[in-house]
């Protein structure tokens, strides 16, 4: 599961509004969640920290089906 840290909520960091228009669950994988909790709890909240003021962070994380759906690399 991602967590929320101090700045950033889970559902912002994991929203994507072509999932939602399309009824897919953009829910990573439990070993994808652990890594985004550990770029967010040793990078971008620190960044976020550092900065003080809000960084715009876009979905982290695209699902196959939402990836095909937006058009992205096979690969992203």
């Amino acid at each position: 599961m991602v967590k929320s840290t101090e700045h950033f909520k889970a559902s912002e960091i994991l929203y994507s509004a072509t999932a939602q228009r399309l009824k897919i669950d953009n829910t990573p994988p439990e070993q994808y969640a652990k890594s985004i909790n550990t770029l967010f709890e040793t990078v971008i909240e620190p960044l976020r920290k550092a900065f003080g003021k809000p960084l715009k962070i876009h979905c982290v994380y695209r699902n196959p089906q939402v990836n095909k759906a937006v058009g992205g690399a096979v690969n992203s």
